[in-house]
């Protein structure tokens, strides 16, 4: 009797799992074909350091068995890079093997297939400034109290080096567009050890700046690395390095350049730039909406923030809206796709719907973008500096790729999008895309609006300025 009830709880439990599977069979699919498995690390343990950089070596090969953005040549290149590396494992620095893991998923020239930024703030040393590239040139934005005085001034050289070229040096070791290979490369400069390795910098305890202040004043600096004691702390992207307020791993011994501003008086952009979605109305019926990620908050879905605060206006209202996605590089596309149906209707038959672009705005950031100039239609304006990702690329992944006795992680991707033509004939366009997918063509600015270093420490936005031009009284 009990052998029957154990094959009648089976059998209804098979029953339930295909049910369960048949009525999520597109998922199923989907997590088959984009989201792999990693195989971990099965060899032995390493007997010192240099075999321990062999076999992060022998793992990082594996990275083309998974990612599908790598061509032929690309291939090929790829293992002649990691049989050098091989060749190299006995006495490569910890700084050596990252930059090897970062070229070699650079030459992907895919801008999600790449390595992690995490260890700048968990491996290796800081010099106490952090830079932002503008219109005119490469400027310290924040430092510890230490080189207060050095913020505002313009870099022009690294032991020796002009920063041009160590800008240009320090992209090759990332994939994609050039806007967003820079912001890599930016960051970057920020260790010593880093630079060292890639043969940038005498020592990797530090290195000589030459700067010229905002008089025109030209001196160099002796800078001392120290390990960064931040590694607990949640990681910054890019543009939150122009932030007003203090970052997560500041606190009260670093400096920047807008903090005798009154947040409440500064521009939108500037503002709460820690929160997920930021609304607020603008002078002559205009509104400002930021998406900082395609993502649900904690506390509130972005479904609900649009419910609250957007969705209470009656449609053919606003004058003009602002879409910002400068901060936006990365969420789920499903997530925005009805919100880009329904926004453009809160705009006036004769308005304007500006879509503004920097470039962080990536892939998810990159999506809304899409869908907001094809439903906006004529209304539709692509305004700021091009943007970090191409319409077409290589995107998701399942398990984290990263190498078992380093730990870098390294992206990888196997899921094409094409938010310009669309990827319907494509083998491997991804499941979403496919669902979701709208055909923009380009997503090129229409008007290229970029700030330098003195629009910004006056505290303004030079795209919302150049907005509120078009949109002034009698325009």
């Amino acid at each position: 009797m009990m052998k029957k009830y154990v094959l009648i709880a089976a059998s209804l439990i098979l029953i339930c799992l295909v049910l369960v599977v048949a009525a999520n069979w597109s998922l199923v699919q989907q997590i088959a074909v984009f989201h792999p498995i990693i195989l971990p690390n099965f060899g032995p343990a390493p007997a010192d350091e240099a075999e321990a950089r062999l076999q992060d070596i022998e793992y990082l090969a594996n990275l083309v068995d998974y990612d599908r953005s790598f061509n032929d040549q690309e291939r090929e290149m790829f293992e002649e890079l990691m049989a050098n590396g091989r060749a190299q494992a006995a006495d490569m620095s910890l700084a050596e093997l990252y930059l090897l893991a970062a070229r070699a998923a650079a030459l992907a020239d895919n801008g999600h297939t790449n390595v992690h930024l995490t260890p700048l703030q968990r491996d290796f040393n800081a010099v106490g400034l952090r830079y932002f590239l503008f219109r005119d040139g490469l400027y310290i934005v924040r430092a510890l109290k230490e080189y207060e005085q050095l913020i505002g001034a313009r870099v022009i050289e690294i032991d020796g080096q002009p920063i041009t070229s160590i800008l240009n040096e320090m992209q090759s070791y990332f994939g994609g567009k050039e806007s967003w290979r820079q912001l890599y490369a930016v960051r970057m400069l920020e260790s010593a050890d880093i630079l060292h390795a890639a043969g940038l910098a005498e020592s990797p305890d530090g290195y000589t700046l030459t700067v010229q202040s905002q008089q025109g004043e030209v001196q160099q600096v002796q800078l001392a690395a120290r390990t960064p004691a931040a590694e607990d702390k949640p990681g910054r992207s890019f543009l939150e390095t122009l932030a007003a307020e203090a970052l997560a791993d500041e606190g009260d011994v670093w400096v920047h350049a807008l903090q005798e501003f009154d947040d409440d008086l500064l521009p939108p952009f500037f503002q709460e730039m820690d929160q997920l979605y930021f609304w607020t109305p603008l002078p002559n019926e205009g509104g400002y909406f930021r998406l900082k990620n395609t993502v649900n908050d904690e506390q509130q879905t972005l479904a609900e923030f649009y419910q609250e605060t957007i969705e209470p206006l009656p449609e053919g209202s606003l004058r003009y809206l602002v879409v910002d996605l400068r901060l936006n590089d990365a969420g789920d596309l499903t997530l925005f796709a009805d919100i880009a149906g329904r926004l453009p209707a809160k705009v006036a038959d004769n308005g304007h719907l500006y879509i503004v672009v920097g470039p962080q705005t990536f892939s998810g950031g990159l999506i809304p973008v899409a869908m907001l100039k094809y439903h906006g239609g004529d209304k539709a304006l692509i305004v700021g500096s091009p943007m970090g990702d191409r319409e077409q690329y290589w995107a998701e992944r399942g398990m984290l790729f990263q190498l078992p006795h380093a730990g870098f992680t390294v992206s990888y991707a196997t899921g094409y999008h094409d938010w310009a033509a669309g990827c319907e004939d494509h083998p491997y366009c991804f499941t979403q895309v496919l669902k979701h997918g709208v055909k923009a063509g380009s997503l090129e600015p229409t008007h290229v609006i970029e700030a330098e270093y003195a629009d910004y420490a006056a505290g303004k936005d030079v795209v919302l300025d150049w907005i509120a031009e078009q949109e002034g009284p009698g325009s």
